[in-house]
């Protein structure tokens, strides 16, 4: 059985460290509006995930994102990141399928303004 569950932050922080570096525009435009930003980590909902990403994709979604001439508009600061895959730091109290350390892949189902896969170390 596969359970459903959404992704936190798809971020390089671990559960023991509470803050982020994040990719993030803060305008839209071209790649030049894209910084790096440190946030703090919120706790994990009931169907989420902590993942640490090992690899990141930059699909045309996040261009169009960026760009704001995607299907939603972003709420800014908005995060970028889409596509990635990783290993699973820590889980919400609902997840029953998916454990830490196992390794998983993002599938682009989630709405940007919530989810965005791609961070810093």
């Amino acid at each position: 059985m596969v359970q459903s569950v959404k992704p936190a932050f798809f971020a390089t922080a671990t559960s023991m460290n509470r803050k982020t570096r994040v990719i993030r525009f803060h305008r839209t435009g071209g790649p030049e509006v894209l910084q790096i930003d440190e946030i703090e980590l919120p706790p994990l909902k009931n169907n989420e995930v902590l993942l640490k990403m090992d690899a990141l994709a930059i699909s045309r979604a996040d261009i169009l994102w960026r760009e704001g001439d995607y299907v939603e508009d972003p709420i800014l600061p908005a995060q970028i990141g889409y596509e990635g895959a990783g290993v699973v730091d820590s889980i919400g109290p609902k997840v029953k399928t998916i454990k830490p350390g196992d390794r998983v892949s993002t599938f682009p189902a989630a709405s940007l303004v919530e989810y965005a896969a791609h961070g810093r170390k």
